[in-house]
């Protein structure tokens, strides 16, 4: 899909795609939830999984939630997830699941702590948990249980966010270049490779492989200064310019697609989702109408490649916002003036510390430090010549 948008941050993503709405039109156009800010996705919202559930499907989250904690109203078991596993918050170090620096511990198995997960990289968690979820699907549909039902499973993945702090593993198979934190965000990215590769891969062995949609989508663009990248386009996570919505996605449904393989250039927004879905779950009519959804069914779009949405907008807050019609974009706001996303976002993030976070002996620990350790001179140089000009 290489015209699929989302929003310039993580929440108001998150928040259209669970509600098929514009974040102007639910409250959460502004920014990201904070660690300790009282606020959530509002609970007179109704959710896809909500509905997906009302159409006997069965509904699971693992991952990165970051729509809400202040009450038991907020939280994914209480709109529309029947199972969750996962972070609450916006990002936490992988290993120890501490939020910022040892603020709190955020790492839940439905609405328990989950303490048992701690110095397990949190990518390994979620495909596992993924994986035991579809073989537990299989069991009951070769059993024949009357348990038996459809299911949606929502995996948000927490790489490549910041802190970076991949494996050692997926490190160890990058091939180094100039650009260090780019090699640590790659070595990130093959983490998440790892994991789908595992679910994709349980999917067939348990015969759901033929009569399921998978959906790879980003909740926002690339964070240039954390090794990420979005050219050609112009701009970086945070800006309403396309580098920062308009984000890598694909269908993968070989058994169901009319159209296979291609590359498809319809126009298609986050909030599309879940009128989408719901069509093809069975929903008696059309969701757009009956829920007030800005989102439109693009099945035929994907499938068949056909037009559906000639105009969309990428987001209105107090700050700025963006329209698109047809192939003209107009923006307004701050991210058009001297102290826009290229000046906040383009200093070289430190990835050095991700190192004392992995669980290593000290001596191995050492070992990779000096590997970094004239590259981190360099860019410590070239850092106080930006700074100083």
């Amino acid at each position: 899909m290489e015209s699929h948008y989302s929003n310039p941050v993580c929440t108001p993503s998150r928040a259209a795609l669970m509600t098929g709405k514009y974040p102007f039109r639910t409250g959460r156009q502004e920014s990201v939830i904070e660690g300790f800010q009282p606020t959530g996705l509002s609970i007179n919202l109704t959710t896809l999984p909500e509905e997906l559930v009302k159409l006997g499907y069965q509904t699971h989250m693992a991952g990165k939630w970051h729509l809400g904690f202040c009450a038991n109203e907020y939280l994914p078991t209480s709109r529309g997830f029947q199972t969750f596993l996962g972070i609450y918050s916006g990002h936490t170090d992988y290993y120890s699941h501490l939020r910022g620096a040892g603020d709190y511990y955020d790492f839940f198995d439905g609405e328990h702590v989950a303490i048992e997960y701690e110095n397990i990289h949190s990518t390994i968690v979620y495909g596992e948990r993924a994986v035991k979820i579809i073989n537990g699907i299989g069991e009951n549909k070769r059993k024949k249980s009357k348990n038996e039902k459809p299911f949606f499973m929502y995996l948000a993945f927490q790489t490549p966010h910041s802190p970076l702090q991949p494996t050692m593993r997926s490190f160890n198979r990058i091939k180094s270049t100039a650009n260090q934190v780019r090699d640590v965000h790659s070595a990130l990215v093959l983490d998440m490779d790892y994991a789908v590769k595992k679910v994709v891969r349980a999917l067939k062995k348990n015969d759901l492989y033929r009569n399921t949609i998978i959906v790879f989508t980003s909740d926002n663009g690339g964070t240039v200064k954390h090794g990420g990248s979005n050219w050609p386009l112009r701009g970086n996570k945070a800006s309403l310019c396309e580098g920062g919505t308009r984000v890598p996605t694909f269908v993968h449904a070989p058994f169901l697609l009319k159209k296979q393989p291609y590359i498809n250039k319809r126009l298609m927004n986050i909030v599309d989702w879940m009128p989408t879905f719901l069509n093809l779950a069975g929903y008696n009519g059309n969701p757009s109408l009956k829920l007030d959804l800005d989102g439109i069914d693009q099945w035929s779009t994907i499938s068949k490649d056909k037009i559906s949405r000639t105009e969309m907008v990428y987001n209105i807050n107090s700050k700025n916002g963006a329209i698109r019609v047809g192939d003209y974009k107009l923006m307004f706001g701050k991210s058009l003036d001297k102290t826009g996303w290229y000046d906040l976002d383009l200093g070289v993030a430190q990835c050095i510390n991700w190192i004392d976070k992995i669980p290593l002996s000290e001596e191995k620990k050492a070992i990779y430090k000096e590997c970094f350790s004239l590259f981190w001179i360099k860019i410590n140089n070239l850092q106080i010549v930006l700074n100083l000009s």
